[in-house]
């Protein structure tokens, strides 16, 4: 199930949604083998790795069945939909910042509305007991 023909760098993308770039390996295990990888790896950009060329090691079947173009593929998607849940996990951050900023102010007007309300019950009692004296009085 072994194949050759791999995506061209602008059909690749990493997991920040970028074209991979494509780079030249300089480990002494890999030595001059070329992959993609995420263009912002320096500047804390995500993991993004695929092999590029094909070797007898490298495009071998793994015991799953599945090649590793196969494997970066699915790690491909993998990523973005890391990235997609991380983008929507921010949305909901800030959602939540947005009602508890609203429940404060619903609180502080609360207070007020219950202040406001002990002030005319007061009033009440007081007009009370005037018109008592005012009554008792004649």
């Amino acid at each position: 199930m072994s194949t050759s023909s791999f995506s061209s760098p602008s059909d690749i993308l990493c997991g920040c949604l970028e074209k991979a770039q494509l780079r030249t390996s300089k480990t002494s295990k890999n030595p001059g083998k070329r992959f993609y990888g995420c263009k912002k790896w320096k500047e804390g950009g995500c993991p993004f790795f695929m092999w590029a060329e094909p070797s007898s090691q490298i495009n071998s079947e793994t015991s799953s069945g599945m090649n590793n173009q196969d494997l970066g593929c699915k790690a491909q998607e993998s990523e973005m939909k890391i990235v997609l849940l991380e983008a929507e996990l921010k949305v909901l951050k800030m959602k939540i910042s947005m009602l508890e900023d609203s429940i404060g102010k619903f609180d502080s007007q609360v207070k007020l509305m219950m202040d406001r309300m002990k002030r005319i019950h007061l009033f009440i009692v007081g007009i009370c007991i005037g018109l008592i004296l005012c009554v008792l009085v004649k």
